[in-house]
């Protein structure tokens, strides 16, 4: 459709993604914290000296690698270790 209306624009489910290791990679640089900061960042709406999200990354990461070794958002941020850390054990 973006073709044929000259936008070039194509459907996310349409796309050709960065291998899911790649991708998490870069999400992980950002920095983010929760998903509020991905989601603001997949809008434009975060400063960051990164930019904006890359076309070969997917702003619903869960949808692509769903089976690819998608872990969680924590996991994709890079926020899980710090949360686990401070979770008091169970005994």
């Amino acid at each position: 459709m973006g073709d044929w209306l000259g936008t070039g624009t194509i459907a996310p489910r349409l796309r050709s993604y960065r291998p899911f290791n790649e991708a998490r990679a870069f999400a992980r640089h950002l920095a983010l914290k929760n998903l509020q900061d991905w989601v603001r960042f997949c809008k434009g709406e975060l400063s960051t000296k990164k930019g904006t999200l890359p076309q070969d990354i997917p702003a619903k990461p869960m949808r692509v690698y769903s089976n690819q070794g998608w872990l969680g958002l924590g996991d994709w941020l890079g926020a899980d270790r710090s949360a686990k850390a401070s979770r008091p054990r169970k005994q």
